[in-house]
């Protein structure tokens, strides 16, 4: 198979998933800078109500920036310039889950000392793992490409970095095409445990390469046992249009047990059991996980009678492996027999393999006035 069918079928399915598997964000890929700058990928851990800060020193460069990559939940991104001004014009892309970016990408830099801040603004108790991808020079078309993003502990990763089929960009003219040829590629994968390994990328039909030549570099890493986010980063050397090149790209993978949310009939208790119409009453369930692995960012979807014409509320909630999490949705009640049902729906993670156990409901009478 060609690498660009490969990577066209890779987006596909990446726009197909949605939000739970979000986008997978092609990092803009940049030309090297001048001696001394080198593209740098920095990781770091965040907690609620923290602001981590790196210092970045840019040169006389055509271009820099700044990506900030995490999966799930939601963290801020901002810069202070050399001067001291606040820089804020960043972009943002992904979806509930998966892979998460925010990307500020500034054309002829102020040169000296940039400060990148980095905000917990939904972070759960035990904090969030990002990294920052900084990049100097102009846009080159040649990423990395690792999909899935989620993975049970065990199962291997395919690690793959080439173009994309496309044209044109950012320092191209449209309709012009980048003879990269590429010299070696390497990757560096950091572990749970913050043991770095790394990986050579072959372009030989061997070793999860689909095809020898094509410009795709590929290998697999097994070493899945430890769950946890996973760090990526390649190193590409080569040149492009006979210059000089060296690149680096990067994402996060998550390897995790799968989870197993329980609700029962049980678990769902009303403010009021005999409300009369009109009235606002708490419906409070306590969603169980009984499963090896975290459920993250959870949807628990609370309705009465039908699903879609009959909802209350959607609330999102992280429910840890072995924990339970109390959740509540407010409901004006009306007049006659109704099913409250709530369905606990796993969608950050890896897929749940007990599916009996999500939903549950319970019967409550609405009284009306000529009941009162």
């Amino acid at each position: 198979m060609k690498l660009g069918l490969f990577i066209s079928i890779i987006l596909i399915a990446i726009t197909l998933l949605g939000g739970c598997a979000g986008k997978q964000p092609v990092s803009p890929t940049q030309s090297p800078s001048p001696a001394g700058e080198q593209d740098q990928v920095i990781y770091g851990k965040i907690y609620p109500g923290e602001e981590k800060t790196h210092e970045v020193i840019v040169g006389n460069v055509t271009g820099v920036s700044f990506e900030l990559k995490w999966m799930v939940h939601e963290l801020g991104l901002s810069l202070t310039t050399p001067s001291g001004q606040p820089y804020t014009i960043c972009g943002y892309s992904g979806g509930t889950c998966g892979g998460t970016e925010s990307s500020c990408i500034i054309a002829d830099p102020e040169p000296g000392k940039w400060i990148v801040h980095v905000k917990a603004l939904q972070v759960p108790q035990s904090g969030k793992d990002y990294l920052l991808l900084v990049s100097f020079g102009r846009y080159i078309n040649f990423s990395l490409f690792v999909y899935p993003l989620m993975y049970k502990p065990g199962e291997p990763i395919r690690i793959t970095a080439g173009s994309s089929p496309r044209t044109g960009g950012p320092g191209l003219d449209e309709g012009t095409t980048e003879v990269i040829k590429v010299v070696s590629v390497a990757a560096d994968i950091v572990t749970p445990g913050n043991v770095t390994e790394r990986l050579i990328l072959y372009d030989d039909g061997h070793r999860g390469d689909f095809q020898a030549g094509d410009g795709g570099y590929t290998n697999v890493f097994t070493d899945t046992s430890s769950p946890g986010i996973y760090g990526i980063s390649i190193t590409a050397s080569g040149t492009i249009n006979g210059v000089k090149f060296q690149k680096r790209d990067a994402t996060l993978v998550l390897v995790s047990a799968p989870p197993d949310l329980s609700v029962d009939a049980y678990d769902i208790v009303f403010s009021d059991d005999n409300p009369y119409d009109g009235e606002s009453i708490t419906i409070t369930a306590t969603i169980h996980n009984i499963g090896k692995g975290d459920a993250p960012n959870a949807k628990i979807w609370f309705y009465y009678d039908q699903r879609w014409s009959g909802d209350i509320a959607i609330p999102f909630v992280d429910v840890p492996a072995g924990g339970a999490v109390e959740v509540k949705a407010w409901w004006v009640a009306k007049a006659g027999d109704h099913n409250i049902y709530v369905d606990a729906i796993n969608q950050c993670t890896i897929d749940e393999q007990n599916l009996s156990n999500n939903e549950a409901h319970r019967a409550i009478h609405v009284s009306t006035d000529m009941e009162q």
